[in-house]
């Protein structure tokens, strides 16, 4: 799928689990409005009962609050702090190849098709709608336009688990936040390794990362390695990268 000529006047890489965000925080006003209700009523006629009520809904009324704040800072800085981790740990020279699996509106893709003057970035994604997203290639194209890069970002549909490129045709691979939507992630990898180029770098970024280390391993792949980058959603997200023979 090739880029359009439509314009956009600012990139929008979007507001991740709306749903759960938008329910937490319509649950938690609910819960300390019925809190403060149940805590006057305690301090009215000093009954325990209204107390321990009172106590329960305020407790479960942050903790829905604390959720719904942590989405929103998952999507508008934490995973922009991922992103900016998995781009340190490749050294581009401007005239790669990249692919970016699950790209989604394009976070990773756009970034790397910025420092790849002479290159190209493939952004591959199934778009389907899931709890956490709800994305379209249009959207990252119209992203890739905004960001000025429209010229080097192709967007295809394609599988994780079975990718319709040729063998070792990416200098570099990489995906964020999406393994945990695969079923089958050591066949997801071994694709990957597959469309890697001799001397390529394989990075995954995802929440629970530290399974690849072994997986990778398994793989051939060297120089095997394993970064903290922030927490989304209150759980870590972990960098693995290895480098293909």
């Amino acid at each position: 799928m090739k880029t359009t000529n439509s314009t956009q006047q600012k990139s929008d890489y979007g507001q991740d689990m709306p749903g759960i965000i938008i329910t937490s925080a319509i649950l938690s006003i609910v819960m300390l409005a019925l809190s403060y209700w149940q805590l006057k009523t305690y301090l009215d006629n000093d009954s325990t009962q209204n107390l321990f009520i009172g106590t329960a809904l305020t407790v479960l009324g942050v903790f829905l609050l604390a959720t719904s704040l942590a989405g929103i800072w998952s999507s508008r800085r934490g995973k922009l702090i991922l992103r900016d981790k998995v781009m340190s740990l490749v050294r581009f020279k401007g005239t790669e190849t990249v692919l970016d699996l699950g790209c989604g509106k394009g976070l990773l893709l756009i970034e790397a098709a910025k420092r790849l003057p002479a290159g190209k970035a493939v952004g591959a994604d199934l778009w389907d709608k899931t709890l956490e997203y709800s994305y379209t290639a249009q959207m990252a194209l119209n992203n890739a336009v905004a960001e000025g890069v429209a010229d080097r970002v192709e967007v295809v549909t394609a599988d994780a688990q079975s990718m319709p490129f040729a063998n070792e045709m990416f200098d570099t691979v990489m995906t964020s936040l999406m393994m945990h939507h695969v079923p089958d992630t050591q066949k997801a990898v071994s694709e990957m390794v597959r469309v890697l180029k001799p001397g390529g770098t394989l990075l995954i970024a995802d929440v629970n990362g530290k399974r690849f280390l072994s997986i990778f391993k398994e793989m051939g792949l060297k120089n095997v390695e394993m970064h903290r980058a922030t927490r989304l959603f209150f759980v870590p997200a972990i960098i693995v990268k290895g480098e293909k023979p």
